[in-house]
């Protein structure tokens, strides 16, 4: 039998009764969090949005892009935040129970989401998309691969960029096309010190036509647009779930090598593209995925 769990505001203005056990419960230190409640971190459990009865009249405010948060008008106890993307859940917040002691948070969130284990094992799956790719699906060249200067440049430039995925969701509140520009600004500036070296050394060559055309694509497309959409897909999703879409990369490398070189398709090619994409569904669809 599920026992009576209730709650309600300081002032007693508004109360609510959860018809069901929250099915999980953490603690939030994203900042929307702490400073909607002026405290360094918020418990929160989940349960069903239709589960969570409210007596009285909260007042709803939209604290962000992709959700809102219930609170009284008298006293202003923030009571429960209810996001966009999960219509279906809602978060109260624990200190808010009779007896908030019943309900013990169980993993902490710090930028806004969490990853769970099913999302962990999306990433693996689409990995292992990625090594079936690296390897043309025979695994036992795997062990005849040895790492050089470059791969090591590669390796750091990914913890860089995947640092830069988390600082995303806390750069200048101006629109992305705007942070993207100052950005090309600032790598335009640190790359003339370099286009002088090559002048000065004797390197630097003109590009072809070809080469103009690939420098005008690369630009527009990978550079300009790509970068446009995924700065907006880490504010409305978060850069944990909008990482796990970069995966995708090495897989449309060869798709594209095989429609605009040639190059033969082959069955590892559709291996590695059904892993990658199914990884992609398991971490979407069965992970948690939240964000506050």
């Amino acid at each position: 039998m599920t026992r009576d769990i209730q709650g309600g505001c300081l002032c007693g203005a508004v109360r609510y009764r959860l018809a069901s056990e929250p099915f999980e419960a953490g603690y939030c230190h994203c900042a929307i969090c702490r400073r909607s409640t002026g405290a360094p971190v918020v418990a929160f459990g989940t349960v069903p949005f239709e589960d969570y009865q409210v007596t009285g009249s909260p007042c709803r405010r939209r604290s962000s892009d992709f959700g809102e948060r219930w609170f009284c008008s008298e006293c202003g106890t923030q009571l429960a935040m209810h996001v966009d993307h999960q219509p279906d859940t809602i978060d109260f917040t624990i200190a808010t129970l009779d007896d908030p002691e019943h309900v013990r948070p169980q993993f902490h969130i710090f930028f806004g989401s969490r990853i769970g284990a099913l999302q962990i094992i999306g990433v693996l799956v689409t990995l292992t998309g990625i090594v079936v790719v690296a390897s043309r699906g025979q695994f036992a060249l795997l062990a005849g691969l040895a790492f050089n200067i470059g791969d090591l440049w590669i390796v750091l430039a990914c913890l860089l960029y995947a640092g830069y995925a988390l600082a995303l969701r806390d750069r200048p509140a101006v629109p992305a096309i705007v942070f993207f520009a100052a950005m090309a600004a600032v790598a335009a500036l640190t790359s003339v010190p370099l286009v002088v070296a090559e002048i000065v050394t004797g390197h630097f060559f003109m590009p072809t036509a070809t080469g103009v055309a690939l420098i005008v694509f690369i630009g527009l497309l990978p550079s300009f647009v790509s970068q446009i959409f995924f700065i907006q897909a880490v504010e409305a999703i978060g850069p944990a779930r909008a990482g796990l879409f970069l995966n995708l990369v090495p897989i449309f490398g060869p798709l594209l090598a095989v429609l605009v070189l040639g190059e033969p398709l082959s069955a590892y090619h559709a291996v590695a593209l059904a892993l990658v994409l199914g990884g992609i569904y398991i971490a979407e669809s069965f992970g948690p995925g939240k964000q506050r």
